[in-house]
């Protein structure tokens, strides 16, 4: 049994969770404006800093199971954790984990644009190595 302060601290890992995610999302956008520029330097700096991204979600994911292990739920998925919360936790945790939703939609686009500009650069260098 779950005590008030348990679903405290799961709304309050949820509210970091969510945000980190959705400070990703900026940060995947300022990628795809450099990916759009063409500028060498820009890209190749901002590659560091995608590899420095990609470690801090691998680091909070760990930190999500971690702390989904420590209060029980090592086997649920957030949608299944929600469903076990009081109403008034339930209800501020639907919210939390749309906006979640929101934001790894928006990092999945933002990585499918770039992926296409990639590509197409990739295409054109091919296209002008041939000649």
């Amino acid at each position: 049994v779950k005590t008030m302060t348990d679903w405290m601290n799961i709304e309050q890992f949820m509210e970091r969770y969510t945000t980190f995610f959705e400070e990703m999302v900026e940060l995947e956008k300022v990628k795809l404006s450099v990916l759009m520029s063409n500028d060498v330097q820009a890209i190749q700096a901002n590659l560091l800093e995608q590899q420095s991204n990609a470690k801090r979600i691998e680091n909070i994911e760990i930190e999500r199971q971690n702390f989904f292990q420590v209060h029980g739920f090592n086997e649920l998925s957030l949608r299944e954790v929600i469903a076990l919360c009081d109403t008034d936790t339930k209800i501020k945790l639907e919210h939390t984990y749309e906006r979640l939703q929101h934001a790894i939609s928006q990092i999945k686009y933002n990585n499918r644009k770039s992926m296409e500009i990639i590509h197409m650069n990739l295409n054109i260098v091919q296209a002008a190595g041939v000649r």
